[in-house]
């Protein structure tokens, strides 16, 4: 299958978000943040196949996409950097990696 382009990738979350409310997608969000997790648990406890992990990150970046365009898109990258700016610290601090 070929990859979708960056632009056709906007016009449909665009069009996703028009013709569904920013409550179904926080809903299907939801759904699939717990799909990601049933099947983390499975793989942990019983070794199933990682493929179904791919899967369900896919199906969840997917919806945090459309997120991205309903909420402050720059806000989230500032919470994110100082999430990774935490990691840093605590690499430094508890393994003494230093980046």
């Amino acid at each position: 299958m070929k990859l979708l382009d960056k632009n056709k990738k906007e016009e449909i979350i665009q069009i996703n978000i028009k013709v569904n409310s920013k409550k179904w997608i926080l809903s299907k969000l939801a759904e699939e943040c717990n799909e990601l997790s049933l099947a983390i648990l499975q793989h942990l406890n019983k070794n199933y196949d990682e493929n179904n992990i791919i899967k369900e990150i896919a199906d969840v970046e997917t919806n945090i996409e459309h997120l991205r365009y309903i909420y402050n898109s720059k806000l989230i990258d500032t919470y994110k950097n100082k999430k990774y700016v935490r990691i840093m610290k605590r690499l430094r601090k508890k393994f003494r990696v230093y980046i």
